[in-house]
């Protein structure tokens, strides 16, 4: 039940993200490139959010 939550939160950490690559695809001069690299950019800054995201989960469950 926990995994599926944490997949949940995931999504929708990510969900924004993959919007900005569509809109850039869409309307830049070079589309793939900043693509990847948004794309990069945003996973490490996702991974990173969603980490603290969880611990400040479980701490908050935990204060109360």
């Amino acid at each position: 039940m926990q995994i599926l939550l944490v997949l949940f939160i995931l999504f929708l950490l990510a969900f924004p993200l993959v919007l900005l690559i569509l809109f850039f695809l869409f309307l830049s001069p070079f589309p793939l490139f900043y693509a990847l690299v948004l794309l990069f950019c945003g996973g490490t800054l996702c991974a990173r959010r969603s980490d603290n995201f969880i611990k400040f989960l479980k701490y908050g469950i935990a204060r109360t």
